[in-house]
């Protein structure tokens, strides 16, 4: 497992976004599927892996959203030529209407060989999709800057 932060920007007063216990701060990790050799930055392209997200809401305000929904976001930026930026995947993800702390535990699965052989640096993040054109736009987003990956074929 590889594990790296999210970095927080929220505007709403009453609004929060930590660490689910015992992480610390909000974070993504990294997991290679069967791990072999470097924690999870080289897969090979027979193996699936996949990025787990952890972040709590909480706060007045986070109670009075809603309905939306979270979407999750998993970019590489290929380092070789031709280089480019890809989204791999994502995931949308209700938003908890409750009372209280919200915690989030979301995984997004890569299956094998999805990603071409090369080098990439990882990226990821987190926004509120808001369900029509009418509803406001709400001023909360997650990033987070993961390792440098290589994926080849055995």
């Amino acid at each position: 497992m590889y594990t790296y932060r999210l970095n927080v920007e929220e505007t709403l007063a009453e609004f929060d976004i930590a660490g689910v216990p015992p992480r610390p701060n909000p974070q993504c990790v990294l997991n290679e599927i069967n791990p072999q050799g470097l924690p999870d930055r080289i897969i090979k392209n027979n193996q699936p892996w996949n990025v787990g997200f952890h972040w709590r809401v909480s706060g007045h305000t986070s109670d009075a959203i809603g309905p939306c929904d979270w979407k999750l976001n998993v970019y590489l930026l290929k380092l070789n030529a031709p280089g480019g930026a890809n989204v791999v995947a994502t995931k949308s993800v209700p938003y908890k209407v409750t009372e209280g702390q919200d915690d989030y535990d979301e995984t997004i699965e890569i299956h094998a060989g999805e990603v071409p052989d090369g080098m990439y640096k990882l990226y990821t993040s987190v926004d509120v999709e808001n369900p029509g054109p009418a509803q406001p736009i709400i001023p909360v987003t997650l990033f987070g800057e993961g390792p440098v990956m290589k994926f080849y074929t055995p």
